[in-house]
């Protein structure tokens, strides 16, 4: 569960600092720097489902562990005035950067910020934001937000790409989080007003956990925002 997560991962945050070391720690494309969580709104780690715990992936397991769906997009609006405009601008931004709303997908997601659950976007039933048909391999993920703080609006997403493999039971299968997250984020940079900044440590990558995995999820959310 995430809310056991620092206990579970108590070497997470010398592994990653070993990592930046090294050079093998993923830095998102032109990201110019590393934001404190100070610098935000209590964000949760997971992405939750309709019953409001953590949601796994279509309860598939990966190195026979559950897998689970972290946070791995933070989107600030600096300029909207309201939350409405805040969504509608997103909403766009989204369909330019080639995110549709498409059907096929597990829906009824919910999102936390500061300890408020927020309703996934895109609303329609069984759909989320996806770069291509769900018959085909795609990056796809659910967005939660508004939250309004200090000023600015606040979204936080979770983006995978899946593959297709006709003789599952679901045919749906897990590919990356990581791949998803960063083609989402440079394409929404690249076509719309959001622009990534840089990318924050949530904490949120499973390690050392005999029963439950983030997969190939490295902790770090892409900060992009709207000024």
């Amino acid at each position: 569960m995430y809310d056991n997560l620092e206990r579970k991962n108590k070497f997470t945050l010398f592994t990653g600092i070993i990592l930046i070391l090294t050079g093998l720690y993923s830095t998102a494309m032109g990201a110019s720097q590393y934001y404190n969580l100070s610098d935000f709104p209590a964000i949760g780690k997971g992405m939750l489902n309709s019953e409001g715990e953590p949601a796994n992936w279509l309860n598939q397991r990966y190195q026979d562990k559950e897998l689970l769906e972290p946070i791995n997009i933070i989107i600030i609006d600096k300029k909207a005035t309201t939350p409405e405009e805040a969504k509608s601008q997103l909403r766009a931004s989204v369909l330019r950067a080639g995110y549709d709303s498409r059907m096929g997908h597990s829906s009824g997601y919910k999102g936390l910020i500061n300890n408020k659950q927020y309703e996934q976007l895109p609303e329609e039933p069984n759909h989320a934001f996806s770069d291509h048909f769900f018959i085909f391999p795609n990056n796809h993920g659910r967005i939660f937000g508004p939250h309004y703080y200090e000023g600015k609006y606040y979204f936080i997403a979770a983006f995978s790409r899946e593959g297709i493999d006709i003789f599952a039971k679901v045919k749906h299968v897990y590919d990356s989080f990581t791949v998803a997250r960063d083609d989402f984020a440079e394409r929404l940079s690249g076509n719309s007003e959001y622009r990534i900044t840089g990318e924050v440590d949530l904490g949120n990558r499973i390690m050392l956990d005999s029963s439950q995995t983030t997969g190939d999820h490295d902790g770090m959310a892409i900060v992009l925002i709207r000024e």
